[in-house]
Formats: C-alpha cells, sequence, structure tokens
C-alpha cells in the first residue's frame, strides 16, 4: 500500500494511535494481573516480546531522525529518544512497571512522527545498516513505516496469543473502532 500525496499523515497517524492504543491496553493488563495469575509462567515471554517491540521501534526512529536531520528537516520531538539499542534481543527493562513510561513515550514521539508527515517526507530515502546481516539499504520513508507498524503488530500479536492461551481477554484489538464513517482518524481512543 503507498498513500497518495494526501494520505500520509492521516494513514501513518491511524497506524500510530492504533499502536499507541493497544499498547496501553497491554500495559493495563500486565500491570493488574494478580500475584496467583496462572499466565506468571508466559510474563518472561511477554516481557521479551515488549522489550524487542521497543527496541525496535527505538532504531527505526533512530534511523528516520538520521534521515530527516540529513535532509535538513530536523524534528526536535526526536532529539529526546531513548539511546539507540545495539542488539534487537536487548533487554532495556526487566519489569512491566520501569517499561510503561518509556513505551508511552515513544509512542508520542510516532504519533508526532506521524503527524509531521508530508508527500516529500514519506518519498525521502532512508539509509541504513541492518542489525541482522550489517547491509547498507535505502528505502523510502512510506515503505519503511508499513514495516515499522508490521512488526508491531506482528508481535503484539503473539502477546495477544500468550494471553489467550492463558485464558485472558483483552478484549477488542481491531483498528476499525479507530476509524470513524468519514474515514478520518477518530479523535478519542477506545477503552
Amino acid at each position: 500500500m503507498r498513500p497518495n500525496s494526501g494520505a500520509h499523515a492521516q494513514v501513518f497517524g491511524l497506524y500510530a494511535r492504533y499502536n499507541q492504543w493497544l499498547n496501553d491496553k497491554l500495559f493495563d493488563i500486565m500491570l493488574d494481573l494478580p500475584a496467583d495469575c496462572e499466565l506468571l509462567p508466559a510474563t518472561g515471554a511477554i516481557l521479551r516480546q515488549l522489550n524487542h517491540v521497543l527496541v525496535m521501534d527505538l532504531v527505526w526512529l533512530h534511523r528516520f531522525k538520521s534521515a530527516l536531520d540529513e535532509a535538513g528537516e530536523p524534528e526536535a520531538f526526536l532529539d529526546g529518544l531513548m539511546p539507540e539499542p545495539h542488539a534487537m534481543g536487548q533487554i532495556l527493562f526487566w519489569r512491566f512497571q520501569d517499561m510503561r513510561q518509556s513505551r508511552a513515550d515513544t509512542d508520542l514521539v510516532i504519533n508526532r512522527l506521524a503527524a509531521n508527515l508530508t508527500h516529500e517526507r514519506c518519498e525521502m530515502p532512508v539509509t541504513f545498516r541492518t542489525l541482522a546481516e550489517g547491509e547498507t539499504v535505502t528505502r523510502p520513508l512510506w515503505a519503511l513505516l508499513l514495516h515499522f507498524f508490521n512488526h508491531q503488530s506482528l508481535h503484539r500479536g503473539e502477546i495477544i496469543g500468550l494471553l489467550g492461551a492463558s485464558k485472558i481477554d483483552i478484549g477488542a484489538t481491531d483498528i476499525l473502532p479507530l476509524i470513524d464513517a468519514s474515514s478520518t482518524p477518530t479523535a478519542e481512543l477506545p477503552r
């Protein structure tokens, strides 16, 4: 999917809001679990997945920041990012409580990035080295944003699967409630 010139901020803004909404739901659930919950053996896997998503979000945001800086279009809201992680499996936080604020802060940055997209920015080339193979790759920002949001959805789906296997229902997870009849993202996130 390649958004047309008028849709970049709207489409990626919707993805950013969906990302924030579902992350908030997951953290609410994880932090409200009782101490005797049957899920406890799976919490380590869930914590690793949430760390991985945050790590890769930070890696990509640093790459996007570098590309914007090199294009002479720096954004001050990207200056306060956590340091760039060095490995996909890096553990940034060992407890959900410790990770929550950094996740929320990162989601705000993602929302601001999406809100500041233009057609020209989305066509901007982003050059980076892959973590897995160490290859230098250049792709347009719009394509990398699709990968960025798809990666988040993939791993959150795995987390939702772990929760479901432990009989924990997190409720609605579809993006549809965030879209109103005119296809404009709604102002309020559903709870």
